[in-house]
């Protein structure tokens, strides 16, 4: 395929079938960019495939929110600061006693214990899972007030999707499953 046609083809598509703009919904169809006479073939795809795209929501650019960007110490004090008061907090809520384990910065794993990633090729750490008994009975991941968690979540309900539902205890190496009605609380913080 020439370049001429490649950029033809690339503005038809933001043109007619990407319109932020209008909020519309539209259709992209992958078959469209193939070129069967210059070589290029279908071999991944057995049948035309359709993704449905709606625009739901739109990102202002706002430099304000990009000020502490250069800080990135006091990121990491703000962040680890935020860690410890919920881990303070779920000490409370599950204490050690009435055999409730708190781990830290945990993969998801599949049941062989290998992290799963996704479409992009990386995994995800949860920040707190907690492990009662064998049993998974909460995850929580600790954030800003103001951070977006959505394509952290997004990324986490993928992977989960296909087979990372375990975490392993780092002391004895144990994998715990966990309970598809066990989904990561995002917990917020100034």
């Amino acid at each position: 395929m020439k370049l001429d046609n490649m950029t033809n083809e690339k503005n038809n598509m933001d043109n007619n079938y990407f319109d932020a703009k209008n909020n519309s919904e539209s259709k992209f169809d992958p078959d469209r960019f193939l070129d069967e006479e210059d070589g290029f073939e279908n071999n991944f795809l057995n049948d035309k495939m359709e993704i449905d795209v709606k625009i739901t929501e739109r990102i202002e650019f706002n430099p304000d929110n990009f000020k502490d960007i250069g800080n990135g110490k006091q990121n990491k004090e703000d962040g680890s600061r935020r860690e410890k008061e919920v881990y303070d907090e779920l000490e409370k809520k599950y204490p050690e006693s009435e055999g409730y384990q708190i781990l830290q910065e945990r993969y998801l794993l599949d049941k062989d214990g290998n992290i799963v990633k996704d479409r992009d090729g990386c995994g995800r750490r949860v920040d707190f899972v907690v492990v009662q008994d064998g049993k998974v009975v909460d995850m929580v991941e600790v954030t800003s007030l103001d951070a977006t968690k959505n394509s952290q979540m997004r990324k986490e309900y993928e992977i989960r999707e296909n087979g990372g539902n375990y975490i392993k205890d780092p002391n004895s190496g144990e994998l715990y499953r966990i309970p598809n009605n066990i989904n990561t609380r995002i917990e917020r913080r100034e």
